[in-house]
């Protein structure tokens, strides 16, 4: 019950009631805050501001004069219980009223000229797409991922999921590899297949997965068709290519669906933790088409620099039937430019190993990194891999190289 100034300061207050009985119930979570077994001291950060970038699971305590994450008092609450059926479920958290309110829960970096992201300007709504770090019932801090915000006339609340992988990739662009990793949610893709199709002669795999991880640059390198491992370390593991990326929906979260890939031993590379040239030492490291990529040439002669030119091959999708048409994409890219125009191209055909150029139809395009190809073999060849090579040469004679494996279907 409110004291005689309080009731009194009501009585006098210009705001309605509804607006009354609102500034009460957050006086009286507010009063009440730390009593709640539900509250926990946790820390929000992005992926430049993480000290612990190597850590997921069982995250000693810290030291917050040592520290570049956001120190802040949340409500960890449960929505629902798991089921052996389903993934694991969201939760919510809930700020304190009176940080929230006053927006003194947003760290400096947020909004700052400085800042790597400018989100903001971005239209990513605080706190979208950012880590959370919140103990457990020990006291053991676990990484989360902030995925959306529930709207709600008081108390809103926040989705949050659990991440269990750290992602891994490579990025090739100005003459520079670069190996990637980024903590995420997998979570499983509703589907309604066994995860294999099977026709006639042929069986491929039809799997499906999805990976949430926070957008950022680093996450935006990620592109149609690339082609990633999501897996425990085994000999052959399971191997993926990226068939939908959507980042809007909402903006500071990037949802990347992943459809079943082969596991190639002579471009993908796996590493335990002890060997030598492992790219994370002392952890597993899973990288695909790791051995496609070239490495940056040796220059001796500084009076001609050599350009390196990347291509990437692409289609919409990595399957052709007998009869049926594809049309293929060359991306030719030089010190960070678009030069696909400006390339000669030569395509070549192969399956199993033998030159299948007269089983393929190829059609110019309007634009020269663009060919319509059709398969005119016959159905003998259902289930056996098409290889599309491709070679880019510009007017100084330096040159690109792809392969895109497409599977043939009756």
């Amino acid at each position: 019950m409110p004291s005689r100034d309080v009731a009194q300061r009501y009585m006098n207050s210009s705001l309605s009631i509804g607006e009354q009985l609102k500034q009460m119930s957050d006086d009286v979570i507010q009063d009440t805050f730390y009593n709640d077994i539900q509250t926990r001291r946790c820390y929000l950060y992005d992926i430049y501001h993480d000290n612990r970038p190597d850590s997921c699971f069982g995250i000693d305590g810290y030291d917050e004069n040592d520290c570049t994450k956001k120190a802040v008092d949340c409500k960890f609450i449960v929505k629902s219980y798991k089921s052996v059926a389903n993934d694991d479920p969201e939760y919510h958290i809930q700020f304190m009223p009176e940080d929230w309110n006053s927006q003194s829960c947003i760290p400096d970096w947020w909004s700052a000229e400085d800042s790597p992201i400018r989100y903001k300007e971005l239209g990513i709504r605080f706190p979208i797409g950012l880590y959370i770090d919140i103990p457990d019932d020990r006291g053991v801090y676990n990484r989360w991922l902030i995925v959306y915000d529930e709207v709600g006339n008081q108390f809103p609340k926040m989705g949050v999921l659990r991440c269990n992988h750290r992602l891994q990739w490579v990025t090739d662009r100005k003459n520079t590899r670069f190996i990637r990793e980024q903590w995420c949610v997998e979570k499983t893709q509703n589907s309604y297949n066994s995860g294999i199709y099977s026709y006639n002669k042929f069986t491929v795999e039809e799997n499906q997965s999805k990976i949430w991880l926070p957008w950022n640059y680093i996450s935006a390198e990620l592109y149609y068709n690339q082609r990633i491992i999501v897996s425990m370390p085994i000999d052959e593991p399971l191997t993926w290519q990226i068939s939908k990326i959507e980042n809007t929906i909402p903006k500071g979260i990037q949802y990347v669906t992943l459809y079943q890939d082969k596991f190639n031993q002579h471009t993908d590379k796996i590493w335990y933790p002890m060997d030598s040239g492992n790219p994370f030492p002392g952890q597993y490291t899973m990288l695909a088409d790791y051995a496609e990529l070239p490495d940056v040439p040796v220059i001796e002669d500084d009076s001609h620099t050599p350009v390196n030119i990347n291509m990437k091959l692409s289609c919409g999708s990595t399957q052709i039937y007998v009869g049926g048409s594809k049309v293929i994409t060359a991306l030719c890219m030089a010190e960070g430019e678009d030069v696909s125009a400006d390339i000669t191209y030569t395509w070549t055909y192969e399956i199993d190993g033998v030159d299948a150029s007269a089983l393929i139809k190829q059609t110019a395009s309007d634009k020269p990194n663009k060919v319509k190809i059709t398969f005119v073999g016959d159905e003998d060849y259902g289930s056996k891999e098409l290889i599309v090579k491709c070679v880019g040469t510009d007017s100084n004679g330096n040159t690109a190289e792809d392969n895109l494996r497409i599977g043939i279907m009756i």
